[in-house]
């Protein structure tokens, strides 16, 4: 491959990473970066009349397994790690790939000049006062959350004596200038738009919008889960009951832009807390459910309920295609559920979500309650203060409504394959997905 500037590293410095979105494929997990995710930059190079410019394309493209060192506080790993790729191009024409990759709420970027992996961005500044930016040390003065991208992203402000280093998560900083051992790059570099890889495009100017404002519709205060743990192979063992309930606030951060938000916590028989420091912080808003990872000081997308007919909810799991949307009257109250092409098998991981109470199987409400021995999870039941508003039996119920068209125009009445595609004309011995139930075509 022809490569004109090993500098051009610096153009991942403003790389944040994306939550990925729901356009073709909604994640509830998150990934720093998407294939496809684009960042479009302008190089600018030199002083005065020997001063040039050139566009910057910054594409993600693709994974390798690399190893390199790793230097932090002292201490040296050699680390293996299965890393995005970066293509860079220059005028259209390929000038440069390079590896990046997420660990604990950094973004490191091997270099080939030292044949080490360097951290370039920390987001954990929720928990330091001071960062290390490219070799050079920031104050850290504010962390706040902007709704951008369609997600709820971190925006850290930062400047040291010189200079200002303010950016935002998955999207990156609008200017900034690098010189270091590992990045010989005397350039500026401005950040002109980036496209995520649903194809949302991101302007500079709106890294600066007002911070979000959450409705906290779905983490209401007093809201409870009686989630249980069961063994459908071994139905001799008794079920494990997991009580979850909103309960209070938690700020996060204590500097400028902190955010208060409600608090999540494990509870015993009692509605009591099982173990008070083991407690989230959970916000709400645009029909989206976050919660925030205590390990990487940022908000993870648990749910998102403007989804549509044909979206898959985890990468390589057919039984997460989104068949069906409708409504359902629980208690003379009306919910918004998604049905999963899972619905229709006795252990599916996916089969249904309800707005505002969540979903019926492995809930996703927080990491630390997955199974891992091979049991399964379901939630019994979903209490407002003392009311029980929902139960395991209710995801399941009648909703009286056939159809609903989504904004892309799609009615749910539509025959799907295992994929989420519309089939005009299944063939005969094929599965396919009709009503939010699997057929075979005849």
């Amino acid at each position: 491959m022809k490569k004109k500037n090993n500098f051009i590293l610096t153009g991942v410095l403003m790389l944040g990473g994306a939550l990925n979105s729901y356009a073709t494929e909604y994640l509830p997990t998150n990934d720093f970066f998407t294939d496809g995710q684009t960042w479009h930059l302008e190089r600018i190079t030199g002083t005065g009349d020997d001063q040039t410019s050139a566009e910057i394309e910054v594409r993600v493209d693709g994974e390798e397994f690399v190893m390199a060192e790793y230097n932090e506080d002292g201490k040296t790993d050699y680390l293996p790690a299965l890393c995005k790729r970066l293509v860079v191009k220059e005028n259209d024409e390929e000038i440069g790939t390079y590896m990046v990759y997420p660990l604990s709420g950094k973004i490191l970027v091997k270099s080939d000049k030292k044949n080490e992996f360097v951290a370039l961005l920390d987001f954990n500044c929720g928990k330091v006062n001071t960062i290390k930016f490219c070799s050079k040390t920031y104050d850290v003065t504010g962390v706040d959350y902007i709704f951008i991208g369609n997600l709820l992203r971190k925006r850290v402000k930062c400047n040291s004596d010189d200079s200002e280093c303010n950016y935002v998560y998955g999207v990156g900083a609008k200017e900034w200038s690098l010189s270091s051992d590992y990045w010989p790059d005397n350039s500026t570099y401005k950040l002109i738009s980036m496209t995520t890889a649903e194809g949302v495009e991101i302007s500079p100017e709106s890294l600066d919008r007002p911070k979000a404002e959450c409705d906290n519709k779905f983490w209401t205060q007093d809201k409870r889960w009686d989630m249980v743990t069961y063994y459908p192979l071994f139905p001799e063992q008794d079920d494990v009951h997991r009580y979850w309930k909103v309960d209070g606030e938690m700020t996060l951060g204590q500097k400028e832009g902190e955010m208060v938000c409600p608090r999540y916590l494990e509870c015993n028989s009692d509605w009591e807390p099982r173990v008070p420091e083991l407690s989230y912080a959970v916000v709400s808003l645009n029909d989206q459910v976050y919660q925030y990872d205590n390990s990487e000081d940022r908000f993870l997308l648990v749910y998102d309920f403007n989804v549509e007919v044909g979206d898959q909810a985890e990468r390589f799991n057919e039984e997460s295609v989104i068949v069906n949307i409708d409504e359902i009257t629980v208690n003379n109250r009306k919910f918004k559920r998604i049905i999963f092409a899972g619905a229709s098998e006795e252990n599916g991981d996916y089969k249904y979500w309800v707005e505002g109470i969540g979903a019926n199987g492995k809930n996703k409400l927080n990491i630390s309650v997955w199974p891992t021995d091979g049991s399964n999870l379901r939630m019994d039941a979903c209490y407002q203060g003392n009311e029980c508003i929902f139960t395991y039996d209710d995801f399941s119920g009648s909703s009286g409504v056939s159809n609903i068209t989504t904004e892309k125009g799609v009615q749910t009445n539509n025959v799907y394959d295992l994929h989420g595609r519309i089939i005009s004309e299944p063939k005969a011995g094929t599965i396919v997905i009709s009503q939010g139930k699997k057929h075979i075509a005849n």
